[in-house]
């Protein structure tokens, strides 16, 4: 009986045995000095899916992984029950019918007053919820820390270009103040302007990229004539396509397609597009600008004959700092592999016109296309035109 010192021998076996019979989620498991089952609770029945009268007489071995018994680790846990009084362990086990969870325990050995070994009890939880769990966290992790050290080496990669310009600028200055020639002047005066264009645009993109992830980017919208302000991109960039041997051409219907948009966006838009695909042709290639209308939406295609785009880049390419091109022969490398700012800002900017924009190619080598969807105002007319 319970006494105000205490519990008897008596009321605490009762106490005990209750509960390890009512303990749930707890395994509770008795083996002989062999490792044989003597016993296990209710909880134990469930975990493992066997009941009390079908285990009794079996190895707890049984119920470690393939790998864990050639190893000898269930051995090795009772060995270290015996010399430290507990072994805590986290690791796979089996249950009855192949499955595996896995679980949080501890073994200890059971000895009599004399300090013979009785045998063991093992006491485990299954925790593969919170080892899923975990897992997962550790996964984010990884990609954290990836995406972490690829934005480090993109912004050492946007250090090292803006060096690169602001050096050509500094250089072509000096060449400049020092030149007499007047032809010789003007070429030093149409290379500052162009890396000085280069400069202020990537200045820009990379602002506007963080302006758009920090929600402070607006759009003003108003009534736009898309296919006039793609003609007014292309003609733009027309002379960079020149330079690099590439025909660049323009297809689109004889009326206008009208859009609700912020038309400098747009044209910031389309000039990130067709000027990555200048980048990404070799020389000789061609470059297609398609814009046309499909139901309620406004499309523009940017399609190249260009190295392409692996498989795998499909997915991410549109993430700020992410680089696509690699082992392709445009010119070349330092300007094919990008800085993973134009895209990432493409897709942000196209967003805010609640449209999409998707990248296709059919691999390395084979070309690439970007189709921008937007929301049209209105039809055109189906015969087209060549620009």
């Amino acid at each position: 009986m319970l006494t105000p010192e205490g519990f008897g021998d008596e009321e605490l076996a009762t106490w005990l045995r209750l509960i390890a019979e009512q303990a749930t989620g707890h395994a509770f498991i008795l083996t002989n000095a062999g490792g044989r089952i003597l016993w296990w609770n209710p909880a134990a029945e469930a975990i493992f899916g066997c009941s009390r009268t079908d285990i009794v007489g079996k190895p707890l071995d049984e119920f470690f992984t393939p790998a864990d018994q050639h190893l000898g680790l269930p051995e090795f846990e009772q060995r270290i029950a015996q010399s430290s009084a507990t072994a805590q362990d986290d690791r796979w086990h089996v249950k009855a019918d192949g499955s595996r969870f896995w679980a949080t325990g501890t073994l200890f050995a059971i000895r009599d007053p004399s300090g013979q070994l009785l045998g063991y009890c093992k006491i485990l939880r299954d925790r593969t919820a919170l080892k899923v769990q975990l897992e997962h966290l550790n996964k984010e992790l990884d990609s954290a820390r990836d995406a972490v050290d690829s934005r480090t080496a993109s912004i050492a990669t946007l250090s090292h270009e803006l060096r690169n310009l602001v050096a050509a600028v500094t250089q072509g200055a000096r060449l400049l103040r020092k030149t007499q020639d007047a032809e010789r002047r003007n070429q030093l005066l149409d290379l500052l302007e162009r890396q000085a264009l280069a400069v202020h645009r990537l200045t820009e993109d990379l602002f506007d990229a963080s302006s758009v992830s920090l929600g402070k980017l607006a759009i003003r919208t108003d009534d736009v004539q898309l296919t006039a302000l793609v003609q007014q991109v292309v003609t733009a960039l027309q002379p960079l396509a020149e330079e690099r041997n590439l025909q660049l051409e323009l297809l689109m219907p004889a009326g206008e397609i009208e859009v609700s948009a912020d038309a400098t966006r747009l044209f910031q838009v389309f000039s990130n597009l067709i000027d990555n695909a200048i980048k990404y042709t070799p020389r000789g290639g061609r470059i297609w600008v398609t814009v046309t209308t499909e139901d309620t939406e406004a499309v523009v295609h940017v399609q190249d004959s260009g190295i392409g785009i692996e498989s795998h880049m499909l997915t991410s390419i549109f993430e700020l700092f992410t680089r696509a091109g690699g082992d392709g022969e445009a010119e070349e490398s330092s300007r094919a592999k990008g800085l993973g700012i134009g895209l990432a800002l493409v897709k942000d900017l196209v967003a805010l016109h609640a449209g999409s924009v998707q990248a296709a190619s059919a691999g390395t080598g084979r070309g690439s296309q970007f189709t921008v969807r937007l929301p049209s105002k209105g039809g055109a007319d189906p015969h087209s035109r060549k620009v």
